[in-house]
């Protein structure tokens, strides 16, 4: 695979907190051959023979954003808070999936 990411950083230092917007492209290749599967019953009822195509090249695009905030909690409390939210497309003549991502972490 190939990719490339641009990023663009917005620091406020009165709030102690960054926020990071980011944008990311990726081109995969599947290099590998057709894969074979012969499924067996036990007991000798016969078999089943499956075969299945790689996926090929496909591209996927990334948008999202993630913020960090330093917390100046005493002991016990909270030390920083992290949320990520990010949006994916994958994508070719044989493949389209879409996915959503959110994330929450309180560090103490």
């Amino acid at each position: 695979f190939v990719g490339a990411t641009i990023a663009r950083n917005f620091v406020n230092e009165e709030a102690q907190s960054a926020t990071t917007a980011f944008a990311t492209a990726t081109f995969y290749n599947d290099f590998a051959g057709a894969r074979s599967t012969r499924f067996g019953l036990s007991g000798g009822g016969g078999t089943t023979d499956l075969s299945t195509d790689n996926l090929g090249a496909f591209g996927e695009v990334s948008l999202g954003m993630n913020y960090v905030r330093l917390m100046n909690g005493g002991a016990g409390a909270p030390r920083q808070f992290t949320a990520t939210i990010r949006g994916d497309a994958r994508f070719s003549n044989r493949l389209e999936s879409y996915g959503l991502t959110a994330q929450v972490r309180v560090n103490f």
